[in-house]
């Protein structure tokens, strides 16, 4: 139910599975399929059936933020949510509501490679 907290089996007594966060429904259309989120990953509809693709349940939202951040003051260790994939996200943001509002394709001028 909305606002549940799941936890890891056997924490604190709680039996219930962890399973990926939901914001509401997500649908993806390709050429010859459909994407939407399940569960436990992704429910991929295509031209040979339905398959499930499961997505590791790793840390998320503000605990991966913060993990990151850690990672790169501590460890030294690069942060992908740098700058450029800040300036990047904006643009495409941006793009879309500009894209609707004029009815075109907006061409992307700030767009950089994810880090290896």
């Amino acid at each position: 139910y909305a606002g549940a907290t799941a936890r890891p089996h056997g924490q604190d007594g709680d039996t219930r599975r962890v399973h990926q966060p939901t914001f509401g429904l997500t649908l993806v259309s390709c050429e010859h399929g459909d994407i939407r989120q399940s569960p436990d990953g992704l429910y991929v509809y295509g031209d040979d059936g339905m398959w499930e693709e499961p997505v590791s349940a790793t840390n998320r939202g503000r605990e991966a933020e913060l993990e990151e951040l850690y990672q790169a003051v501590v460890e030294h260790r690069p942060a992908y949510h740098d700058g450029r994939w800040g300036e990047a996200t904006l643009e495409v943001v941006l793009a879309i509501m500009q894209s609707a509002k004029e009815r075109r394709e907006i061409t992307m001028q700030h767009q950089a490679p994810s880090p290896e």
